[in-house]
């Protein structure tokens, strides 16, 4: 006699999931982007400040050896204290960042889509790779012409209608997957 096991699609309840979480969060940026900014901002430069402190601690507990990350720990604390107090030091290295970010996540999406890994979702990691790589030229080039401040929030609305876009092929990707799913199993 054999025994059949039912598992749960745990991929389809994974992308649904976060498909609805990026969506909501993408909302939420859109509707507090000066607050989203504000806290993105501060919450960075705090973690600064503790990344800092434990390089430091770290640092003085191997000795000589550890005299780098001495260094490295101050160095972090003291650029953390000033995105603290001067927060557009700190969007000027955020907008760069996240722009950098874009495009690479673009790339591996885009190479990632073209070289046929997962090929269901194929299509939409081309969709997502050449999103990401447009959104970062465009922060890149509106970065040259804003003030950080201005890019700051920019940005926050770039990220949320970018949050909603791939939580929205998030769920396409889930509904995909169960198609896929009822397929094989009719098969």
């Amino acid at each position: 006699m054999t025994e059949t096991t039912v598992t749960p699609n745990v991929a389809f309840g994974a992308l649904i999931g976060k498909g609805v979480l990026l969506i909501i969060l993408g909302v939420l940026i859109g509707v507090f982007t000066l607050a989203s900014t504000f806290v993105a901002v501060t919450m960075l430069s705090i973690l600064l400040i503790f990344l800092g402190v434990a390089l430091l601690c770290g640092g003085t507990s191997f000795g000589k050896s550890g005299v780098v990350a001495v260094v490295l720990g101050m160095l972090v604390i003291i650029l953390g204290i000033i995105t603290l107090v001067n927060p557009a030091v700190f969007e000027v290295f955020l907008v760069y960042f996240i722009a950098a970010v874009a495009v690479i996540n673009g790339i591996f999406s885009l190479v990632t889509g073209i070289m046929g890994a997962g090929t269901g979702n194929r299509v939409m990691n081309i969709i997502i790779g050449i999103l990401g790589i447009a959104v970062g030229i465009a922060i890149f080039a509106l970065s040259f012409t804003l003030t950080p401040v201005v890019m700051g929030v920019v940005i926050m609305y770039v990220i949320g209608i970018f949050l909603i876009i791939v939580g929205i092929i998030s769920i396409i990707q889930a509904i995909l997957v169960k198609s896929a799913e009822k397929k094989a199993i009719a098969a």
